[in-house]
């Protein structure tokens, strides 16, 4: 061979050998980069992986410290609905919007208590094991408690606060 052709495929050898070696240490940069970013990410994972526990822990903490005087509420409306049931005095007796506000009273610590136990269901919800129970409902009784707990606001601005409930609505709902 020439030396002309032999100083071309010399330059064409060290070309290629300039160009493989760039691309491995683009290869190697690329390797280093994505080792980098699988770290990171795994830092962040376990970072969230801690932050839901601190919230789990923090939800139960709470619904401890509510339930506690929410169950004391509810064990009090039921001594007084039993006390109702086995008065025979007159002079004990209550009257009925007394009893009425006991029920919204009963009701609202049973809801409340619902409440919390569904807020509780918020890591089965994220497990996808959460249940649904369908339950009959009474219309009426619903608007009532909910009219209870307006009506105070409502009086103390000289309005008068009425739930009216349409004709075609059902006397029961489900849900």
């Amino acid at each position: 061979l020439s030396l002309s052709i032999q100083k071309e495929l010399l330059v064409n050898l060290l070309l290629d050998f300039i160009i493989i070696f760039s691309f491995a240490n683009v290869l190697a940069d690329s390797h280093l980069r994505t080792q980098n970013l699988e770290k990171s990410y795994l830092a962040e994972i376990s970072r969230k992986d801690e932050a839901n526990a601190a919230q789990r822990h923090f939800l139960r903490y709470v619904f401890h410290e509510v339930r506690v005087p929410l169950n004391t509420i509810r064990l009090g409306l039921e001594s007084i609905n039993l006390g109702m049931d086995t008065t025979n005095n007159n002079d004990d007796e209550i009257d009925d919007d007394t009893k009425f506000v006991i029920s919204c009273m009963d009701q609202a610590a049973t809801t409340m208590s619902d409440t919390l136990n569904d807020v509780l269901s918020y890591q089965k919800i994220e497990e996808g094991k959460i249940e649904l129970h369908i339950t009959s409902l009474n219309v009426k009784d619903i608007m009532d408690q909910i009219a209870f707990g307006f009506e105070n606001n409502a009086n103390d601005k000289k309005l008068k606060f009425v739930i009216i409930i349409e004709k075609n609505i059902p006397e029961r709902i489900y849900g």
